[in-house]
């Protein structure tokens, strides 16, 4: 195979084309392959179309908590009955009577008590059932809000027992003897707001 030379014999730069070479006829000069784009070979979609990122981070294999979503709210109910529609204590004292009497500048009253019946239970019972429902909405919060609805839960249903020491008029035996629906009430509606922050999300 000669290579082309110009009139005056000398060789051609390695900047100039070269001639194409003879082919016998049924064969095809060979083609360099085409590269396919950067982004398709790398990730496997087209160029100029990057993949969808989920707003919700890590929590892609999540999905809104019905169950979770349920009982927190169920245990909302519960508690709101309890608080406003059924007796505490023997003799028809409700949550409201006690409420009355423990702000009401009570000496017998003890501090808790005070706190409790006075703004406590209504806040754990708001701050657990958001957090509750909060924590079944896939999210980057919802291990947080897990734990927070979880905790508050569980710890509003045990210090209930704490506040129903309602004053020094009476030993913390007789105050439990004496406990009735309403207060029983409210301990499983804090419990409730507790199982479906638990539960939370439903997986996909």
């Amino acid at each position: 195979m000669s290579q082309w030379n110009d009139p005056q014999g000398r060789q051609p730069e390695s900047w100039e084309v070269q001639p194409t070479q003879y082919l016998p006829p049924g064969q095809q000069q060979p083609y360099p392959q085409q590269q396919q784009p950067y982004a398709q070979q790398q990730y496997g979609y087209p160029q100029g179309q990057p993949p969808r990122l989920n707003p919700f981070g890590a929590q892609s294999n999540e999905a809104f908590g019905i169950a979770g979503t349920v009982c927190a709210l169920l245990g909302f109910v519960v508690l709101v009955v309890a608080f406003t529609a059924l007796d505490w204590f023997k003799g028809g004292i409700s949550f409201g009577d006690v409420h009355d009497s423990v702000t009401a500048d009570n000496a017998n009253a003890t501090g808790f008590a005070t706190a409790y019946f006075g703004w406590l239970a209504w806040t754990f019972a708001i701050v657990a059932v958001l957090a509750a429902v909060g924590s079944c909405f896939p999210s980057p919060a919802v291990r947080a809000l897990r734990i927070t609805g979880v905790v508050i839960g569980i710890a509003a249903a045990g210090l209930s027992f704490l506040a129903l020491n309602v004053s020094d008029a009476a030993s913390y035996s007789d105050w439990i003897k004496n406990a009735r629906a309403g207060f029983y009430l409210a301990v499983g509606g804090y419990l409730l707001a507790a199982v479906g922050a638990a539960i939370g999300t439903r997986r996909v």
